[in-house]
């Protein structure tokens, strides 16, 4: 399998900000760290309010030994898909959420990020590995990140499109929040 080092470039869509992932900078470590806590409190949150999970395609009862944000950290170095595709692929997961009436866990946010993340980068940047690799990096098989890839997709009503409005909202947010590390008023 070879991999393609080339940086990708988002020139289709000039709004969503471009980083180079080749070596993952502090900032952006911070804010993959403001991502990953963000789904935790969300979790947490969830898990309070004993809210009933769906056990759909993305639910697993295993729950991997890493952590959401080394799973962040290792689908960005090896994918090294852009910073701004990482967030376009949380905005989806939170608008798929909220359309099936479902919410995240541990059970299922490892799933539905690889899935988002790869639909998004085939959507939003000019180059990206196959779905074969994404599976390796994600630790599912490709038979099964086809057959979510096809689920989140249908379940989006075939559209992936974010406005510039809505990225700039959790782009800055955020970064907001990366310096503050509060994560209160969310959703």
């Amino acid at each position: 399998m070879s991999i393609n080092s080339t940086t990708k470039t988002n020139e289709c869509s000039p709004c969503f900000q471009n980083l180079n992932n080749d070596i993952i900078e502090e900032d952006d470590r911070n804010l993959i760290l403001s991502i990953s806590q963000l789904i935790e409190e969300i979790i947490q949150k969830n898990k309070k309010k004993k809210i009933k999970i769906k056990k759909d395609c993305f639910f697993s009862y295993t729950i991997p030994k890493i952590s959401i944000n080394e799973y962040l950290i290792r689908i960005i170095k090896y994918t090294k898909i852009n910073i701004s595709t990482l967030i376009i692929s949380i905005t989806s997961i939170t608008s798929l959420m909220r359309k099936i009436k479902n919410a995240i866990c541990y059970n299922n946010i490892y799933k539905l990020i690889i899935t988002s993340c790869l639909l998004n980068s085939k959507f939003y940047e000019d180059s990206t590995h196959s779905s074969n690799f994404f599976a390796k990096v994600g630790g599912i098989s490709i038979k099964e990140l086809n057959y979510l890839e096809m689920e989140f997709y249908i379940k989006c009503n075939f559209s992936l499109f974010q406005s510039e409005e809505n990225y700039n909202t959790f782009l800055n947010f955020f970064l907001e929040k990366s310096k503050k590390k509060n994560f209160n008023n969310i959703f």
